[in-house]
């Protein structure tokens, strides 16, 4: 029985009369055989579900972050260094998340195992995607982040107008497609 996303228990079991090779339930996932190839596919799928139920509410709390850094810059028309701290922290998090998303997480990256064995694993795999809501999700925190990207080129924007700053005096680094101030 495996504990994740927001599903109290998902269950697999092994039946080896079951009239068909595959059948889903509310919580669970019945196969006639169950081999190493399909643990580690439901290992797999299981672990994204869980990366995706870690990072979305990183990335909702430095949305957060950026909407009071926007709020005091507009409230007090100002710029502290405390600020400029705390925009440096966030763009590091916001690339971090990014990179460990692109990277780590591979949603879209088909199993191994369903590309190479048969029909029945991509099935399988199709199936448990769907279940777990894989793709949703995954557009979702992809939609946060580059609205995280959108709110420091907003920043940016901001802080160089404010200061009658010329493109090139303010720093940006773009390591992966956000901007960075140093």
């Amino acid at each position: 029985m495996f504990y994740c996303s927001g599903i109290v228990e998902y269950e697999v079991r092994e039946k080896r009369n079951l009239p068909m090779w595959m059948q889903g339930g509310l919580n669970y996932i019945m196969l006639q055989h169950l081999n190493i190839d399909g643990v580690r596919m439901i290992g797999s799928v299981l672990g994204q579900s869980v990366a995706l139920d870690y990072y979305v509410p990183q990335v909702d709390g430095l949305l957060a972050e950026f909407k009071d850094i926007n709020r005091g810059l507009v409230k007090t028309g100002t710029f502290t260094p405390g600020r400029m701290l705390k925009l440096c922290k966030l763009l590091r998090d916001v690339d971090q998340n990014l990179a460990n998303v692109d990277n780590n997480l591979l949603l879209f990256k088909r199993s191994e195992i369903a590309w190479e064995e048969d029909v029945k694993n991509s099935q399988m795999w199709e199936y448990l995607q769907d279940k777990f809501e894989l793709t949703q999700r995954f557009a979702g925190l992809n939609f946060m982040l580059r609205l995280g990207e959108l709110n420091i080129d907003f920043i940016a924007t901001d802080i160089r107008n404010r200061f009658d700053l010329k493109h090139g005096e303010v720093k940006l680094i773009l390591p992966h497609g956000v901007l960075h101030y140093c």
